[in-house]
């Protein structure tokens, strides 16, 4: 289950990064995230070519291809010269270290009408906005949407792997994450 301590870190202006210790070894945490079948149960259902210059495909339009591969190390997907999300894994005592990194290009902006509106009841201010779709950074940074759902796919990873029940939903993720970035962007 997620804690305050498994926020996320903002690397710079369009990167963000997830760390998470698991208690699995390398070789189960590398297949959980490297083979499809087992892909599919905590992040998306995907299309993989595990191989630098491979293509993958996630569910809901987001493709690309594997531009860096080491075996029980990383794996990186791009989306564009400028975009990836990776993978990173270390050993850590008798566990595994994990690392998601995702970076945005620079002018990269959220349009709103993409993708389904989705109003989310924030009770500590008694409104319906759309939090997800708070880009408050500007062009080039994350959404607040995106982020929560980062940091859901971890927690969705970690309960994978341990059988224990997942952290915070996405919608609660994603009011907290909304307020975390204008905090941190309004800096």
């Amino acid at each position: 289950m997620s804690t305050a301590a498994d926020m996320v870190t903002v690397v710079d202006r369009n990167t963000i990064a997830f760390e998470r210790r698991f208690p699995d070894k390398l070789e189960r945490v590398w297949s959980a995230i490297t083979v499809k079948d087992e892909i599919d149960h905590w992040f998306m259902k995907t299309e993989l070519d595990l191989r630098v210059g491979g293509a993958f495909s996630f569910e809901k339009g987001w493709d690309g291809w594997i531009s860096e591969l080491e075996n029980q190390r990383y794996v990186q997907f791009n989306s564009s010269h400028e975009s990836f999300t990776r993978f990173e894994i270390e050993p850590d005592g008798d566990g595994t270290l994990f690392h998601l990194i995702d970076k945005l290009p620079g002018d990269f902006v959220m349009e709103v009408g993409s993708r389904q509106d989705n109003p989310i009841e924030d009770s500590d201010t008694e409104k319906m906005r759309l939090v997800g779709y708070n880009q408050p950074g500007g062009p080039g940074t994350h959404w607040t949407g995106v982020v929560a759902g980062w940091h859901a796919f971890v927690d969705s990873l970690e309960s994978y792997l341990t059988g224990e029940p997942s952290g915070e939903g996405h919608n609660r993720l994603s009011i907290f994450y909304d307020r975390f970035l204008v905090d941190y962007h309004s800096i």
